[in-house]
């Protein structure tokens, strides 16, 4: 399954479930009119982030199968966790399911 499928079928649950959510594109962007690609400044940001009662309290990174964490992304979930938040490595929309089933029930 490609990551841009565990993505989408994440971020339907997640909105099914009430969180409100935004898929960030953290490679970068390609700015036209400078004709240059512009990186983006937060290395290790999540591919999704989702908010509930007013809070960001959930950080979603989705990997395929074969999939490799970087540095900066385990830094990042680290560094959200002791905030206070939920950091999920997905491979799956299962891997989201499990960790909000323990957490809510």
């Amino acid at each position: 399954m490609k990551e841009s499928d565990i993505q989408k079928a994440i971020m339907d649950y997640l909105r099914l479930n009430g969180y409100f959510c935004n898929k960030f594109h953290t490679t970068g962007i390609y700015v036209r009119k400078r004709d240059t690609y512009m990186k983006n400044p937060n290395k290790g940001c999540p591919d999704i982030l989702a908010f509930k009662k007013g809070f960001t309290n959930l950080a979603v990174e989705c990997k395929s199968d074969k999939g490799v964490q970087s540095d900066e992304q385990l830094e990042w979930g680290k560094r959200f966790e002791e905030s206070g938040g939920i950091y999920i490595l997905a491979r799956s929309l299962d891997d989201v399911e499990k960790v909000l089933k323990g957490v809510y029930n």
